[in-house]
C-alpha cells in the first residue's frame, strides 16, 4: 500500500491566485464529483453537457477540501 502524500499547490503553481488561504495541500484532484475522496481538490470545469460548478456542493459533501475553477 502506498503512503498518502499531499502536494502544495502554491509550490506547483507559484503564479496562481489562492483565495482564503496561505497555502493549499491536496491528496488528489478529480473533475468528477462522484469520484471525490476526502482531502481532494474538485476541478469544477466545463463538461460536454454540464459545467462542473453544478456539482460543487456534491463534491464538498463527499470531502473535497478545495476547488479549482475556470
Amino acid at each position: 500500500m502506498r503512503p498518502l502524500m499531499t502536494v502544495s499547490m502554491r509550490h506547483l503553481f507559484p503564479t496562481a491566485s489562492f483565495v482564503g488561504c496561505a497555502d493549499l495541500r491536496v491528496r488528489d484532484v478529480d473533475c468528477s464529483s462522484s469520484e471525490i475522496q476526502p482531502g481532494a481538490m474538485f476541478a469544477a470545469l466545463p463538461g460536454s453537457a454540464r459545467h462542473g460548478r453544478e456539482f460543487i456542493a456534491d463534491a464538498i459533501q463527499r470531502g473535497a477540501t478545495s476547488l479549482l475553477l475556470d
